[in-house]
């Protein structure tokens, strides 16, 4: 089933790190969605491999939740 704007789903990344994916819609901004699920922006640009905070629209964007973050 697709994600639709605005909508988040968890996966399973390995045994042991829930991931969460969210397709970013108008109006989402890399700090807002930092603050939203608890992260840094750091972190989202790293785990996301953005060069700078720009999101547009349709944007898929990979989440791990405080104390899941990957072990590489």
């Amino acid at each position: 089933e697709p994600l639709l704007p605005g909508q988040t789903r968890k996966v399973q990344a390995t045994a042991d790190t829930a991931l969460i994916t969210h397709l970013v819609t108008t109006g989402d901004s890399i700090k807002t969605l930092a603050k939203r699920y608890g992260v840094s922006v750091k972190d989202l640009r790293r785990w996301n491999r953005l060069a700078d905070n720009r999101l547009s629209p349709g944007d898929l964007i990979l989440i791990y939740p405080p104390g899941r973050t990957p072990t590489s």
